[in-house]
């Protein structure tokens, strides 16, 4: 295991170095969230990063999408309602609390593992970095989840190739 993490760690650093040149090639200066990759780069390490799986977490990742938005939209209507004097802090907890539980059920019981939709990390990555951009920018933020997911995976591939698999009874 120490050699295959030694692998990675070499194999990471020009890998990000290319992320981070080609992105700002792909997204406009107004779109830039550069960081996201980061969130996504350690989800996509930790819950495996096969290539099989990378479907399974690009769809989740736009379920993600749609999640945020219906966390974020719905806290504007209700501070905007005539008569309800209602603090943001208040207003974001009712969303939480009334949009939660479908998000979940949705994800974790009825549709996990038997769609593309059933990748939650990836999920709540998507809607905490929705939430760390005011659910603004999109674009910038799809293309920054979707090459960190391809970087975790383009480095656990070429890492796998150059000094094979790592097994559980390899000394860490």
């Amino acid at each position: 295991m120490k050699t295959w993490m030694t692998a990675l760690s070499l194999i990471f650093c020009p890998v990000t170095f290319l992320y981070l040149m080609i992105y700002p090639l792909i997204v406009p200066e107004s779109q830039n969230v550069v960081w996201a990759a980061f969130v996504a780069m350690p989800i996509y390490f930790i819950v495996g990063a096969k290539k099989e799986d990378f479907p399974k977490f690009f769809y989740s990742m736009f379920a993600g999408f749609f999640w945020a938005y219906m966390f974020l939209l719905p806290g504007g209507w209700l501070l905007n309602l005539s008569g309800w004097n209602l603090s943001p802090s208040l207003t974001g907890n009712l969303v939480v609390l009334v949009v939660c539980a479908p998000f979940l059920l949705t994800h974790l019981v009825w549709l996990a593992n038997s769609t593309w939709l059933g990748v939650c990390p990836i999920m709540f990555g998507t809607v905490a970095s929705s939430f760390a951009t005011g659910g603004q920018r999109p674009f910038g933020l799809a293309i920054a989840l979707t090459l960190g997911m391809l970087v975790a995976l383009v480095c656990v591939e070429l890492t796998n190739a150059a000094v094979g698999k790592p097994t559980l009874g390899q000394a860490a």
